[in-house]
C-alpha cells in the first residue's frame, strides 16, 4: 500500500482444498507449475520451516502467504485469519505478533469435527513457541432449531510449535547380505502391483513401518510384514524394533474430542530422550505387538520364501522372547491373557493354519469370518472369538490412555 495513512486490514479464510496431488496448469488447479503465486512461493521456500514444493502447492498456504508478503507492509497493518493452525505450528508462516486468537469445531463450517483457529495477527515480526487459545463449542440441544442454540466456552489450549516429523528417527541402516524381497500393501498382504522402488529382505527384518509427516490418524501410519508398496518408510530390525515402536504408538494418539484434532502433531522434537525410559519402551512394545492397527501377517511369498510375523505373541515370535525378559505388570498380564484367550479361539476356526504366527489384525481378517444377513447385519461364524477380539480391543484402549499417552507428550513424540 503506497498511502502511508493507511493502514490494512486483510480478513482471510483460505480454502482448504490441497492441490499437492497435482501441478498442472488446467481449470481444476489454480495454484498450478506456472501460477504466478506458486513460482514465486517457491522462491521463498528456504525461509518457511519443514517446507517443500508440496508446500507451495497448498492451496491455502499460498494465500497465506501471499498475504504477508504482497498485501502487509507496515507494522500497523493487520491479519484476521481463520485457518487450521498448520500454517504457524510447523509451517513457518505466522512469524508475527500474536494479539488473539480462538479455537472453534470446523463441524459448523461444513466440515468434519477438529479445531480450527482465528487469530488476530499484528504485522510486526515476532517468534514464540507456543500460543494460548479460548476455545468455544456450540450445545445444539440436540435439535434442528437453532434458536436454542447456546455457545460453550471450554478450558484453554495451548498449542506448541512443532520442528522435526519422525523421518529423522528413521532406521536408513543397510547390510551387505540383503537381498530382494516382495513388497506389502496396506493390508498387510504381498503387494501384486508394479512398483519403482526397492524391498529387501534379510534375517534381520521383521516388518516395514512407513509414519507420514506431522498429522496424526490412522491414514498415517503403515505397519506391516515387509516393504510397504512406495518404500517411503524404514525396516525395524531384529536389534532395535523396541526402540522404533513408539513411534507407531504416537501416530495412534485417538483425539476423542474435537479440540485435540489439527492442534497435536507427531514430533521427533525430543529426540532419543524417550530412549532412556526402558519401561515406556516395554509399553509400547506390548501396544504395537497386540494392537489390530499393526498389519504384519503371516504369508507365503511369491519369491518362495515364508514370511512370518514376528511382532505379535504367538508361539516362537521375537516378540515372544523379547516379552521373557521384562516384568509384567499385573495389568499388562490381563492384557496378555485376553489375547491367549483369543488366540486358542483362533486355533479351532476352519481357516487357521499351524504354519502361521498370528497377530490381532490376521485373526480378525482371516478367521474372523462372517456375513451379512437379509437385514445388513454382520452374522459371525465364531462369536466367542469375535467377543474376544472386541474384549482386547476395549482392553488395550484404556491400556493406552492411562499408561503410555502421558509419556508420548513429556517425551514430545506428540506436541
Amino acid at each position: 500500500m503506497a498511502d502511508k495513512k493507511t493502514n490494512i486490514i486483510l480478513l482471510e479464510n483460505p480454502p482448504y482444498r490441497d492441490s499437492s496431488a497435482a501441478n498442472t496448469d488446467n481449470t481444476t488447479n489454480r495454484s498450478s507449475k506456472g501460477s504466478f503465486v506458486f513460482e514465486e512461493m517457491k522462491k521463498d521456500l528456504k525461509n518457511l520451516a519443514n517446507s517443500n514444493v508440496s508446500t507451495a502447492r497448498d492451496i491455502s498456504n499460498q494465500f497465506i502467504w501471499s498475504g504477508w508478503k504482497h498485501y502487509l507492509t507496515k507494522p500497523d497493518d493487520y491479519f484476521v485469519l481463520f485457518s487450521p493452525i498448520k500454517y504457524w505450528k510447523s509451517l513457518g508462516l505466522g512469524e508475527k505478533m500474536f494479539i488473539d486468537g480462538f479455537l472453534f469445531n470446523r463441524e459448523y463450517f461444513h466440515a468434519g469435527p477438529s479445531a480450527i483457529s482465528c487469530i488476530l495477527w499484528q504485522n510486526i515480526n515476532d517468534s514464540r513457541e507456543k500460543l494460548t487459545f479460548k476455545t468455544f463449542d456450540i450445545d445444539t440441544k440436540r435439535t434442528p432449531e437453532q434458536e436454542d442454540d447456546e455457545i460453550v466456552g471450554l478450558q484453554d489450549i495451548e498449542i506448541k510449535k512443532a520442528y522435526k516429523t519422525f523421518e529423522s528417527l528413521f532406521d536408513r541402516r543397510k547390510f551387505d547380505d540383503e537381498s530382494n524381497g516382495v513388497f506389502c500393501e496396506k493390508d498387510g498382504t504381498e503387494a501384486k502391483r508394479k512398483t519403482d522402488s526397492k524391498s529387501f529382505y534379510n534375517e534381520n527384518i521383521l516388518g516395514y513401518m512407513v509414519p507420514k509427516g506431522f498429522v496424526v490418524n490412522q491414514t498415517n501410519i503403515d505397519l506391516v510384514r515387509s516393504t510397504f508398496y512406495n518404500a517411503r518408510g524404514f525396516y525395524l530390525r531384529s536389534d532395535n524394533f523396541v526402540e522404533k515402536l513408539p513411534l507407531f504408538a504416537a501416530k495412534l494418539y485417538p483425539q476423542k474430542n474435537w479440540y485435540e484434532r489439527d492442534v497435536y502433531f507427531t514430533t521427533a522434537d525430543g529426540g532419543e530422550r524417550y530412549l532412556k525410559d526402558k519401561n515406556f519402551l516395554k509399553t509400547c512394545f506390548i501396544f504395537a505387538c497386540l494392537s489390530q492397527r499393526n498389519h504384519c501377517r503371516s504369508f507365503d511369498g511369491s519369491d518362495g520364501r515364508f514370511y512370518k510375523n514376528e511382532l505379535c505373541f504367538d508361539k516362537g515370535t521375537v516378540a515372544s522372547k523379547k516379552l521373557k525378559t521384562y516384568k509384567l505388570t499385573e495389568e499388562e498380564q490381563y492384557l496378555l491373557d485376553t489375547f491367549a484367550d483369543m488366540l486358542s479361539k483362533a486355533r479351532k476356526t476352519k481357516a487357521y493354519n499351524r504354519k502361521y504366527t498370528y497377530g490381532t489384525y490376521q485373526i480378525d481378517e482371516e478367521l474372523n469370518t462372517r456375513y451379512k444377513n437379509e437385514n445388513d447385519e454382520w452374522i459371525y461364524d465364531y462369536p466367542e472369538l469375535n467377543t474376544a477380539i472386541n474384549s482386547l480391543k476395549t482392553k488395550l484402549a484404556k491400556y493406552y490412555e492411562a499408561v503410555i499417552q502421558p509419556k508420548l507428550f513429556e517425551y514430545e513424540l506428540l506436541k
